[in-house]
Parts: C-alpha cells; sequence; structure tokens
C-alpha cells in the first residue's frame, strides 16, 4: 500500500513537473515571437531578391514562387495566394499541366484556410484525377481532406447559428459582406456562409 501510494505521489509530482516545463517553453516561446517572425521575414526577404536574378526563366521564377508559397502558407495567406495567382499565370504561359494543377491545389488549400470554401471546392472539382500524376493524386485528396477539415471547423465555430455554403445553394439569394466574411440569405431566413476574406488587406508581397 505504501509502495502504491509512494508512486501515485511519484507520479503527480512528474506529470507537475512536466506541465511546468512544458508551460515555460510555451511562455518562452510567446515572449520571443518578434525574434522568430524577423527571422522568417529575413529568409522571405533573401528569397525574393531571387526574383531580380539576371536572366530569370519562367519556370525559374515558378519555383522560386513556390518557396515563397511555402513560406507564407502559414504566416500571410493574401502573400501566398499571391504568389500562387503568379504560378498559375506561369504555367499556362509554360504550358505546363503539372504546374497548373499543382498551383491550383496549392491555392485550394489557401481558400480551404480562409474560409474562401465554395471557391476552394469549385478548384477541386475543376481538376481532372485520372490525369494526375502519383505525387499529385495524393496531394489532391490531402487538399480535399484539408478542406472538409477547415469546412468542420468553421461549421462548429459559427457564431451565427446560420448554416454554411453547400455546393447545392440555391438561386435567388441575398447577399451581404460582414466583417469580411459574406453571407448568402435564402428568403426563408435561412443563412449560408459562402467566403470568408479580409477585406481591405495589406498585402506583404
Amino acid at each position: 500500500m505504501l509502495l502504491l501510494i509512494a508512486l501515485g505521489i511519484g507520479s503527480v509530482l512528474y506529470a507537475n513537473d512536466e506541465l511546468k516545463l512544458l508551460t515555460d517553453s510555451l511562455r518562452r516561446v510567446i515572449d520571443e515571437k518578434h525574434v522568430f517572425v524577423k527571422e522568417k521575414e529575413d529568409r522571405i526577404n533573401r528569397i525574393k531578391c531571387m526574383l531580380k536574378s539576371p536572366g530569370l526563366t519562367l519556370e525559374g521564377e515558378y519555383r522560386i514562387n513556390l518557396r515563397l508559397y511555402n513560406e507564407y502558407k502559414k504566416f500571410h495567406i493574401d502573400s501566398a495566394i499571391h504568389y500562387v495567382d503568379r504560378n498559375i499565370e506561369i504555367s499556362r504561359q509554360l504550358n505546363r499541366p503539372y504546374f497548373t494543377n499543382q498551383s491550383s491545389l496549392h491555392l485550394s488549400l489557401l481558400y480551404s484556410m480562409c474560409g474562401r470554401f465554395r471557391e476552394a471546392e469549385i478548384i477541386l472539382k475543376s481538376i481532372k484525377t485520372s490525369e494526375l500524376p502519383r505525387d499529385l493524386l495524393i496531394n489532391y485528396y490531402q487538399t480535399y481532406s484539408s478542406f472538409w477539415g477547415h469546412y468542420s471547423i468553421s461549421v462548429a465555430n459559427n457564431l451565427y447559428g446560420c448554416l454554411l455554403y453547400t455546393s447545392d445553394a440555391a438561386d435567388d439569394l441575398l447577399c451581404v459582406d460582414l466583417c469580411g466574411r459574406t453571407y448568402i440569405q435564402k428568403k426563408k431566413k435561412r443563412c449560408h456562409l459562402y467566403t470568408s476574406h479580409a477585406a481591405n488587406t495589406k498585402g506583404l508581397y
């Protein structure tokens, strides 16, 4: 019995120590946030400088934009969208279906992340999976999974008690823009959250 009590107390003390270490580590990360942001901005600026390289080809620009997309994806979505849009233009100029599909999947993911679900789904449905190579096919299903993940979180966090956008949204809808979110309201007082995009944002590109 005494052994069990001692083990129980030891486990509690160990758990408390682990929690304290985790809390202290989290606090340090928060306190040093400006350091991490500065490091990321410096890294992004170094990559941007590569876009000014003389003799840069379109394919070279595409690959640099791809790096900027990855840097901005969880840092500043509007800037990530900017570079993905540019890559879609480049892929069409080069007539490279692989690049077009790759960039389209990136754009769909970004739209899902910022709540633009209708646009994200339209992009996914426009991609012909039968024409995708294995790596992009895997990426396609991962992106679709992320789409539903972000969508379900938005449904759970919907503070207005409205129904979110579905692909069967009916015509004859009334749109109103509130705080960067566009709501589509049917005449029967049912709402569909159609898209979310920060208004008047200043991109970092």
